[in-house]
């Protein structure tokens, strides 16, 4: 049944005293993989309407070239544009600079510019469905501003939305000052692209954020500013000397779902069949203990009805959950914090499908594990988990209560995801407490790579071990060691190297985090050593390799400090590397403050409540909305997930409320996983 047709009402809004003229626009409904031929409809008032099909499952493209306004006239070889994404169940469409910066950030991965200026953007329906989700934390169809963008996390608790309105100011005065738009087209060129249009500069700067950012800041930080707040007018915090170190806009979640539930230290976060992130909950905020829920998070970062999610036997999940290989089943490794008395005497794995029934029973699926960090899907459906052995606490704690047994760190593997169907490795000759088995990932035969973070304590011999790396081979139901790399030969830390991820990129190669020596370490497909990277490394755990072979470390990061009451701002980020054949370019990632402090779901700061009590010194203050990261994420459209794990202040945190408050997340960085 054909779906009725409608009548959509447009309506141009320029800022300040602007007014449109005339132009032309292009309407087209967004396909998977050509953009139909369009004509080009003239219009020379604010407002017109246009007649479309009013299926929901739809979504419209419409570019509206500007070629007169009260300002003047414009070069149609140089075109200004507004661009809109629109539902095709909207009847109220508006079209106005902040629309368009947003939708360019948003749709940034399905936006392409030909040598010719021509724009068109495609897609998968349903990639463009959560786009849109995602461009709705901006502003609505009808140009309505949402509350997610203005309110807290985000608000001026980043720098985002500034920087959104800048952008805005940016395009606005493209249309007053013809000097400013030239300047901007320049700067935006790449070696390979001239941009010879707005949004063809536009979708230059978003592929190439970290390029003249002074510069581009400069054209209209002087100017009268006609959508606030707005990036000049940020008070630097601490150290930070500028509002802006790369274009990037982020949206930043910390609602679990339930205010009595904060998040507690998100560590990873994996995407369900229904574009859903589920992530892992290390503690209770506020305390070093664990937890027992986890967060389920929509597509655009709002909470799933039935998040926060409790049950099957979820306790202190660190590093670990996967999906099966259909993205129906989600498994949680649970690994417990705090002192002993939080750490699960059997480790457990907890399964949920992908509407948050619990599969496994309370207490959580235990044969032969033993605290849970990394897992991972083969892809024979084999559920490979690494098992961390040590009942030690990973943090330091005051209390011990109970002297559980400590086993030797594996790899342990359920055969077909059945946790009646268990094979193991422990590394044999190095088999130990204190490997630390922490993540697994695999190659493009199927063989597992598989790190060690190894441990060290200057006070117990017993307890030291060389941080390793293994290449494993599940046959016949026995697991076999390939090849393995150790860290001996490194004499700056006694080969302890707290190794964390690992990953492999399109070649077999595979890349490794170390956070003593802050490195990345880039070995052959048998791990054979090749190089390392440094620059702008700083205690990485996560390592991410997208479908490009470019590589997104998270950074842990050094932790800050207060002087006089004042927090210290450290290296949070995520570090962009990209290897060409005449070497490698390196970035790093951030999000400055927009000068507010950093508050909780439940309103209250960071590090804890304000007592009232003047006897009582007040909680130090946080101005960092990127802190400590563990591991990052890419969805469907290209938007990386970065899970604030740890609070910036380790040394007054270390032992009372470590946990970081949420997920901040990168629109539209990276190339997207389907």
């Amino acid at each position: 049944m054909n779906n009725p047709m409608q009548v959509v009402h447009f309506q141009i809004n320029l800022g300040s005293s602007l007014t449109f003229k005339e132009g032309y626009f292009e309407i087209y409904a967004i396909q998977e993989q050509s953009t139909p031929n369009t004509e080009k409809i003239s219009v020379n008032t604010p407002t017109f309407t246009v007649t479309l099909n009013s299926n929901s499952d739809v979504y419209y493209c419409l570019i509206l070239t500007i070629t007169q306004t009260n300002e003047g006239n414009y070069s149609e070889q140089h075109p200004i544009q507004l661009l809109s994404v629109f539902n095709g169940a909207s009847t109220e469409v508006m079209l106005n600079e902040p629309l368009t910066i947003a939708n360019a950030f948003c749709y940034a991965q399905f936006m392409q510019v030909s040598q010719e200026q021509t724009i068109a953007i495609t897609g998968l329906s349903r990639s463009i469905e959560v786009a849109h989700l995602m461009r709705l934390n901006f502003m609505d169809d009808a140009g309505n501003l949402s509350p997610v963008i203005s309110t807290s996390p985000n608000h001026l608790e980043t720098n985002s939305y500034s920087m959104w309105n800048s952008l805005s100011n940016l395009l606005y005065y493209c249309l007053t000052d013809a000097s400013i738009y030239q300047a901007f087209l320049s700067a935006t060129s790449t070696p390979d692209l001239q941009a010879t249009s707005f949004l063809g500069g536009l979708s230059f700067l978003v592929h190439h954020p970290f390029n003249n950012v002074d510069f581009i800041y400069d054209l209209v930080c002087g100017e009268e500013q006609v959508y606030t707040p707005s990036l000049p007018q940020i008070q630097p915090i601490g150290k930070q000397t500028k509002a802006v170190s790369q274009w990037t806009l982020t949206i930043k979640v910390h609602d679990s779902g339930a205010k009595n539930f904060l998040i507690g230290g998100p560590a990873f976060v994996v995407f369900d069949k229904n574009d859903r992130a589920w992530i892992t909950n290390n503690v209770t905020q506020g305390t070093p203990n664990s937890s027992a829920f986890c967060t389920v998070l929509e597509p655009d970062g709002s909470p799933a009805s039935f998040s926060p999610l409790f049950g099957g036997g979820l306790l202190g999940s660190g590093f670990g959950v996967a999906t099966d290989l259909n993205k129906e089943t989600i498994y949680f490794g649970n690994y417990g914090w705090g002192p002993t008395q939080c750490n699960p005497q059997e480790g457990s794995i907890s399964v949920f499908n992908c509407e948050g029934k619990a599969i496994s029973p309370p207490q959580g699926y235990t044969n032969s594990l033993h605290r849970i960090q990394g897992l991972n899907f083969d892809s024979k459906g084999n559920l490979w988990m690494c098992s961390w052995g040590t009942q030690d606490p990973l943090a330091p704690s005051d209390a011990t209560y109970y002297n559980f047994k400590s086993h030797n760190s594996s790899i342990v593997v359920y055969l077909g995801g059945d946790p009646n169907k268990v094979v193991s490795y422990d590394f044999d000759e190095m088999a130990s407490p204190y490997n630390l088995t922490f993540s697994v990932t695999f190659d493009k035969d199927d063989n597992a790579i598989v790190s060690n973070a190894g441990a060290y304590s200057k006070d117990d011999p017993s307890k030291c071990q060389i941080s390793s790396i293994y290449k494993l081979q599940l046959k016949d139901g026995v697991i076999q060691p390939l090849a393995q790399w150790t860290a001996a030969d490194n004499p700056e830390t006694n080969g302890y190297e707290i190794f964390r991820q690992a990953a492999v990129n399109s070649k077999g190669e595979i890349y490794l985090a170390a956070i003593k020596s802050s490195r990345i370490i880039k070995f052959d497909k048998d791990l054979n050593y090749l190089k390392e990277f440094k620059q702008n490394i700083h205690l990485p755990w996560g390592i991410l390799i997208d479908r490009n072979d470019t590589i997104w470390v998270s950074n842990f990061g050094k932790e800050t400090y207060a002087t006089n009451g004042k927090e210290v701002l450290g290296p949070t980020g995520v570090t962009i590397i990209q290897e060409t054949p005449n070497g490698a370019s390196n970035h790093f990632m951030t999000l400055p403050s927009g000068g507010h402090e950093v508050l909780l779901k439940n309103g209250f700061p960071l590090y804890g409540n304000i007592s009232g009590d003047p006897s009582q010194p007040l909680p130090l203050p946080c101005y960092s909305p990127l802190m400590r990261l563990t591991a990052s994420s890419i969805d469907r459209c290209g938007n990386l997930w970065a899970a604030n794990n740890w609070k910036p202040a380790a040394t007054v945190d270390i032992k009372e409320n470590p946990g970081g408050d949420g997920i901040v997340i990168f629109i539209g960085v990276a190339p997207p996983t389907i």
